[in-house]
């Protein structure tokens, strides 16, 4: 859903953070109706702490090489998903 939302505020100038939440919304409220509340609460926390670190942390731009950016974006993605699960967060 990271994705979908800047390709979307890349097109039509709304703020990533916002369309991160509202995109993610539909999914959390799925999330709560098949799998718990819990996981719906941890899930939105989730959502929230990444709009609020988009909005806040300015992250400066390596590289304009659109392969590049979805190689290390991927990469970086699995990696913190890894650390999560070997947390035993999930």
């Amino acid at each position: 859903m990271t994705g979908i939302a800047i390709l979307i505020t890349s097109y039509f100038d709304i703020p990533i953070t916002l369309l991160l939440v509202v995109i993610n919304l539909p999914f959390i409220f799925m999330g709560y109706k098949k799998i718990g509340k819990t996981f719906a609460v941890q899930a939105l926390l989730a959502v929230l702490l990444l709009a609020a670190a988009m909005h806040f942390i300015e992250f400066p731009v390596f590289t304009n090489d659109k392969v590049l950016i979805a190689v290390f974006g991927g990469f970086f993605t699995g990696l913190g998903i890894g650390f999560v699960i070997k947390a035993g967060v999930l």
